[in-house]
């Protein structure tokens, strides 16, 4: 499975899935918003997406606050 930042102050995401045979749909994904070293926002997603393919995913989170990500 990759993951590529696409456009990350408009939060799209593009993910890979590099299996043969199973869709992404049988993991939990969890995602984490990290800003100066601590959790600012935290979600599962859950990625309907067939094996060899790959596709674009929004994300939406706030980068409004000042800090490292």
């Amino acid at each position: 499975i990759n993951f590529k930042a696409v456009n990350i102050e408009k939060g799209i995401f593009n993910i890979s899935n590099e299996y043969s045979f199973t869709n992404l749909n049988q993991f939990n994904v969890v995602y984490k918003i990290v800003n100066d070293g601590k959790i600012i926002e935290e979600d599962n997603i859950v990625i309907d997406l067939e094996p060899k393919l790959n596709k674009d995913i929004y994300i939406d989170f706030d980068l409004e606050q000042k800090g490292l990500y």
